[in-house]
């Protein structure tokens, strides 16, 4: 799970200014000046808004804010090894009290044991789901298939399943961040270098990936909620209610979401017959 600043990508950089900057300044604007009294990191604020603007529309909303000084800005490494951006309102000058709190919170999100357990508990809720509505298991973290092998950099493909003989190259990010451009770039080129379908299953995603990932062939099946292994309830609760993310601990993946896989896998079936 990264604090990834979107504006640092440079894909993005190339980009000239969006117009919907503006509009995501605004709306930034009403979440501080509703609660002015109050701590933010960056991917909170990415994460409330992200039904309406990209996150790295909303970050460069963000670092202009602070560059304007409309919000106060305190850049802060968490464990030694992550650099979170936190924000507040330029009138709240008693913020240390609740700005410590945060960073304990973030110090546990970012512990590596807990992002790998994380990480393992979606994937292990995932075999097992995808394993009932029909998708075998064939392959894990590869970058071979059907005696082709991926050579051009160190990636792999988290998993292969294979439904009706048609052979899917999987990627699962449970994470509050986006999958970045370059490895999801990196992971259709895999596919169609393996011949491979590509299947994205991911918290959430922008259109505009969700369209890479139609052109190449492919489906992209987002579960918005970030899945916490069921032994961290009381943690995902506290992070739910303090920090506003999008978490859960469910038992199993959601059965509707599966459907939804298994549809559109039917269509695409149907249409090659």
């Amino acid at each position: 799970m990264d604090d990834y600043h979107y504006e640092n990508e440079p894909d993005e950089e190339e980009r000239p200014r969006d117009v919907k900057i503006d509009e995501a300044k605004l709306a930034i604007m009403a979440i501080f000046d509703n609660e002015p009294e109050r701590v933010f990191y960056s991917v909170q604020i990415e994460t409330l808004l992200e039904r309406d603007y990209f996150h790295w529309i909303t970050n460069k909303g963000l670092s202009e804010l602070a560059q304007e000084r409309k919000l106060a800005f305190d850049p802060r490494m968490i464990a030694n090894t992550q650099k979170v951006h936190f924000y507040t309102h330029p009138g709240y000058r008693y913020f240390k009290r609740e700005a410590k709190k945060l960073q304990s919170y973030l110090t546990q999100m970012y512990d590596p044991d807990f992002t790998h357990a994380v990480g393992r508990h979606c994937e292990m809720l995932l075999d097992s789901a995808l394993a009932r509505a029909g998708f075998q298991p064939r392959g894990q973290d590869t970058r071979e298939w059907n005696g082709v092998s991926w050579t051009k950099t160190k990636h792999n493909l988290d998993r292969v399943v294979v439904k009706d003989e048609i052979a899917y190259g999987v990627e699962i990010k449970n994470t509050q961040n986006y999958i970045q451009r370059g490895e999801l770039r990196i992971k259709l080129e895999m596919c169609r270098h393996l011949g491979l379908r590509p299947l994205f299953i991911m918290r959430f995603a922008p259109k505009s990936y969700i369209e890479d990932i139609r052109r190449a062939g492919g489906f992209t099946l987002l579960f918005e909620h970030q899945i916490y292994p069921f032994g961290f309830i009381k943690f995902m609760r506290e992070v739910r209610e303090a920090l506003g993310l999008k978490v859960q601990c469910p038992r199993d993946f959601k059965e509707g979401d599966i459907q939804r896989l298994l549809n559109w896998h039917d269509k695409k079936l149907a249409r090659t017959r």
